[in-house]
C-alpha cells in the first residue's frame, strides 16, 4: 500500500496533515490522489510539502518528497 501525505500551514501558524486513501503499491498514485489531500484540508491553509509513503511507513525522508507545493 502507498499514499500521498501533504503538509499544510494554517493561519495560526500550526500545521495540518492530510493523506490520500492508501492503495495497492502496484497501482500508481495519480493526480486525483494529490487532489484528495487538498480536498481533505481545512479552509485557508497553505500547502507546503507532499510526500509519498509506502506500507506502514511512519518516518519521512528526503527521498519520500514528491514536490514542494
Amino acid at each position: 500500500m502507498h499514499r500521498y501525505v501533504a503538509l499544510f500551514l494554517k493561519q495560526d501558524d500550526t500545521i495540518e496533515i492530510a493523506q490520500s486513501t492508501p492503495i495497492a503499491t502496484i497501482t500508481p498514485l495519480q493526480e486525483s490522489d494529490k487532489q484528495e489531500c487538498f480536498d481533505a484540508r481545512s479552509d485557508y491553509t497553505t500547502p507546503i510539502w507532499l510526500w509519498k509513503l509506502a506500507n506502514s511507513q511512519t518516518t519521512i525522508t528526503n527521498s519520500d518528497k514528491v514536490e514542494d507545493l
